[in-house]
Formats: C-alpha cells, sequence, structure tokens
C-alpha cells in the first residue's frame, strides 16, 4: 500500500521513505504524538492529500472512515443516516446494520436521544454499510468511559475482521494499538519524518501482497 512514501505538512517532514503492505482483513495501528502527522497519514489514504514522495496503492472502491465525532446528521434518524451510504438510500440494509451493532430498536431514532454510545454505534454501521475496502479509523471511543470504548471497540475490530477490510487504526493507546493492530506504526513527527513499526506480539503479520479487487 505504501510505496517509498514521504509525506510533509507546511514545510515539515511527517514522513520519510515508509513503505509498508496492509493486506486483506490485516490491520495496522498508528501512535505518535500531537501533531507528528497521523490524521494527516489517514487523509493520504482516503486521496485527500497528495504524498509528498512515493506513492500510496488503493485497493479500487470506496474509503470508509469512523471519526471521533460520530459526524450523525441530527435531522435524520438512525436509520437515515446509515442509509444514506447505500445505493437508493435503502432502509432494509441499513436496518440490517443496525441490528449487527444492536440498535435495531433506535432505528427511528434521533441523534440528539442517543447516548454518546449509541450515536458511535450508528456511525459504525454507516462505516461498514458503505462496503469500502479500506476503513480509516481516528480514535472515535476516546470521549467514551473505558468499558463503553473497550465494548465498542471490539465490536469494530470483530465486524472489521469478518468483512476482511484493509485497516488503518489511529490511537494514542498503546494497549488499543495492541489488541487491534497486526502491526503498530509510530510516528515520530517533525523535523526529521523518522518512524518504526512493530509487529503485533500477539498477531504477528507476514507480508502479503496487495489483494487485487478488480474483478470484485
Amino acid at each position: 500500500m505504501f510505496d517509498s512514501v514521504d509525506l510533509s505538512l507546511r514545510s515539515l517532514a511527517l514522513l520519510r521513505g515508509f513503505s509498508a503492505t496492509v493486506g486483506e482483513g490485516e490491520t495496522l495501528a498508528v501512535m505518535g504524538p500531537s501533531g507528528a502527522g497521523k490524521t494527516t497519514l489517514l487523509r493520504a489514504v482516503a486521496g485527500m492529500v497528495e504524498p509528498s514522495g512515493g506513492r500510496i496503492v488503493r485497493p479500487a472502491g470506496r474509503v470508509a472512515m469512523v471519526f471521533q465525532d460520530p459526524r450523525l446528521m441530527p435531522w435524520r434518524t438512525a436509520i437515515d443516516n446509515v442509509a444514506v451510504v447505500l445505493p437508493g438510500h435503502d432502509r432494509a440494509p441499513a436496518l440490517a446494520w443496525l441490528d449487527r451493532v444492536g440498535l435495531a430498536d433506535a432505528a427511528n431514532v434521533y441523534p440528539a436521544a442517543l447516548s454518546g454510545g449509541m450515536r458511535q454505534r450508528v456511525a459504525i454501521a454507516r462505516a461498514l454499510a458503505a462496503g469500502a475496502p479500506i476503513v480509516l479509523v481516528d480514535e472515535p471511543f476516546s470521549n467514551l468511559d473505558a468499558d463503553t470504548a473497550r465494548g465498542l471497540r471490539d465490536d469494530l475490530t470483530t465486524h472489521l475482521r469478518a468483512g476482511r477490510h484493509t485497516v488503518i487504526w489511529v490511537t494514542h493507546n498503546a494497549a488499543e494499538a495492541r489488541a487491534v493492530g497486526d502491526r503498530t506504526l509510530t510516528m515520530h513527527g517533525p523535523p526529521a519524518g523518522d518512524w518504526t513499526i512493530t509487529e503485533s506480539q500477539s498477531t504477528p503479520l507476514l507480508p502479503q501482497p496487495l489483494p487485487d479487487r478488480s474483478s470484485s
């Protein structure tokens, strides 16, 4: 996926010569201090920022994202917030996704009446419903209590692995990085753009070629 990537922001080097492959069904956890470029990296994978050197090779198809803020449309119910990413805004599969995250009974509830954890579950259902081969996760549980965050993290990880998504997951939590990631990229940030990448002790990741989704 990453081929000798250089990434800069306002002339500051965030990454220099970064190469790594994240295969289908695998997760790259990304850590680093504030300002190291974690969110900029996600934006580059999403195609919103161009690398200053090298290239990022993405599978064909959409890129979905789970944000720190659920970013739900307050004038739409839970089911309609999910349906918005589906062809024809089809509510039937949207309801099925809400059911998978345990919110079928709240399908017709507006975001203002949902708890923080429930709103994040709707956002997760929306991201998964998009059917994107790549899912970007940007610290979506940092504003939730520890127990809620742990449950949501485990649920999201289960769904992502079951769907064989390629995942880039930003976190400040080393324990979370070990729990969700096959490898962890640590960005050290400016001025040098240094980085390290380590394999998970619990789930070793072997190098694999980028999956070919051209026929899917």
